[in-house]
């Protein structure tokens, strides 16, 4: 796929600003703790990275949907910008310093770098799992070593760990939400700018989002592979109750089943796709 090869130029990008990243926080003699332990998280998010390249290199993204190759885009470019953010914060943190850390500068670091470092961290964090998911998911779905049966089984386990990050994610997006409610419990220091605080916050939401939307494709694409079923854009909510897709089915045979946009609100029930055993007059009356 065309989008496949479009990777390979923002990966590269990515590394670059890791690799300078990294070399800036060398250039600082005498750098905190906070700021020298960033470099471990930063080498992980590297060696994540060149995994997905060698992917591409070797044809597994292909395998992937045009949408998961899209979200892996606005991946690498999100993690590109976020260090290149910080590089120019790290510059202005240390502006007085040459020969080890100026006074003047260390005090301003040790103002504003915790709370920087821990965002760009979760960030990094989220993006290294959820790019380690789509080139495990990859290498399996185009593994020809693998019998029908082990690797329908490994598929099945990928769809759980999918499933489990996606919670975490949730999890997370619902903490930075409530982030801005917390300053005015615990107000932040006057030597903190609000407004950079809030950008922060804004851009952890946004890896965040991209990640659960990458996470679903994915999840999609590997029940699919597993299954022939395609089931997208299901939703229930208040008291709602859906069964979907094949069930009690043993043998799929040839049959594929795509199935998206169903709602069930307001205690609405429906069933959608191949049942068999299923008592549906039960069901509905439950």
């Amino acid at each position: 796929m065309e989008t496949a090869f479009g990777v390979v130029g923002i990966t590269s990008m990515a590394i670059h600003s890791i690799n300078s990243l990294i070399q800036d926080i060398n250039a600082v003699k005498d750098a905190p703790n906070v700021i020298a332990d960033l470099k471990d998280e930063l080498i992980a998010m590297e060696a994540v990275l060149v995994a997905l390249d060698n992917a591409r290199k070797n044809s597994q993204l292909e395998n992937l949907t045009a949408d998961v190759q899209v979200a892996l885009q606005l991946a690498n470019t999100n993690c590109q910008k976020s260090c290149e953010k910080f590089r120019l914060k790290l510059r202005q943190w240390t502006k007085h310093s040459e020969d080890g850390l100026h006074w003047r500068d260390r005090f301003r670091v040790g103002l504003f770098a915790e709370r920087s470092v821990k965002a760009l961290s979760a960030q990094l964090n989220c993006s290294k799992s959820t790019m380690n998911a789509a080139v495990s998911t990859a290498a399996l779905i185009s593994s020809s070593a693998l019998s029908s049966d082990t690797k329908g089984r490994d598929l099945r386990t990928k769809e759980i760990e999918i499933s489990k990050q996606i919670v975490e994610i949730d999890e997370q997006n619902a903490l930075v939400q409530l982030a801005p409610q917390n300053f005015a419990e615990a107000p932040l220091s006057e030597n903190e700018d609000r407004s950079e605080v809030m950008e922060q916050l804004r851009d952890q939401r946004v890896t965040l989002d991209e990640s659960r939307k990458l996470l679903e494709d994915l999840l999609a694409q590997a029940h699919q592979v597993r299954t022939g079923e395609k089931i997208t854009k299901v939703e229930i909510s208040d008291g709602g109750k859906l069964i979907v897709g094949r069930i009690n089915y043993e043998d799929e045979g040839d049959s594929c089943l795509d199935i998206h946009d169903i709602k069930a609100t307001n205690h609405g029930k429906g069933v959608v796709g191949m049942i068999k055993g299923l008592d549906v007059n039960a069901f509905l009356n439950d």
